[in-house]
């Protein structure tokens, strides 16, 4: 009993590390998302402009 129980904290410990990068790994997925759409709409917004 004693040698499973380090092991598990261990294993415990890989699994919040892995979830934490996907989850970090996604915010910047969403980030750079929504950076990309607000630069489209600002060239839209551009374009508009200068057609006016």
């Amino acid at each position: 009993m004693p040698q499973l129980f380090p092991i598990n904290w261990f294993f415990i410990f890989i699994m919040s590390f892995i979830i934490f990068l996907m989850t970090s790994i996604n915010l910047f997925f969403i980030k750079t998302k929504i950076s990309m759409t607000l630069k489209k709409i600002f060239q839209l917004n551009k374009m508009f402009s200068m057609k006016w």
